[in-house]
């Protein structure tokens, strides 16, 4: 089930049998559908995520405020003052309290093999930037507890080399992000 995984994923291809033989056990399927983010800015890091098949995208989004329309911080319409989608139904009690994100600017995207998540709970922070998926993706999850755990009781060497790996990955995103940035402004 997981030989995939382990074949194809850096994370595990990338250190000794007795690591990859204590986690693997501890991961969890799930599946994407195409437009389902994996998690949005500012949520809580509560997963390492691992593509098995399929693409992801990570994102920024920004809130868009047309100056010639007023309207609210919160797209239901409720909130809308034009009232342009009036006759729409209110899908769920969490749309009436998100904001309207209606720009996103891809700056990296991930496929078969690639994990990510790892850098929000090595950091300790919350997400930094949403991820999406492109088209139907299967993937696996490790929890944020199993993953400290095992990593700081079991196998520290490990740790403090992804912690390395992680500033790296942090400088790379980083850098992506503001060239994405970048650009869409300049446009």
């Amino acid at each position: 089930m997981y030989k995939d995984l382990i074949m194809e994923c850096p994370f595990f291809n990338s250190y000794d049998n007795s690591f990859v033989i204590r986690m693997v056990p501890l991961v969890r399927p799930i599946q994407f559908c195409k437009g389902e983010f994996v998690w949005r800015t500012g949520e809580y890091s509560s997963n390492v995520f691992f593509i098995k098949k399929g693409e992801l995208k990570c994102v920024v989004e920004f809130e868009h405020y047309d100056k010639n329309k007023p309207h609210k911080i919160y797209k239901k319409k409720i909130m809308i003052e034009d009232h342009t989608n009036h006759n729409q139904n209110l899908q769920s009690l969490k749309d009436m309290y998100m904001p309207e994100r209606d720009k996103i600017i891809n700056f990296k995207g991930m496929t078969n093999g690639s994990y990510f998540g790892e850098e929000d709970i090595l950091l300790r922070r919350r997400r930094v930037y949403s991820v999406v998926a492109t088209e139907e993706t299967e993937a696996y999850y490790l929890s944020r507890i199993d993953f400290e755990k095992i990593l700081m009781n079991e196998f520290p060497h490990i740790l403090k080399e992804l912690r390395h790996l992680c500033k790296k990955k942090e400088a790379k995103n980083q850098e992506l992000m503001k060239k994405a940035i970048d650009k869409y402004h300049a446009n």
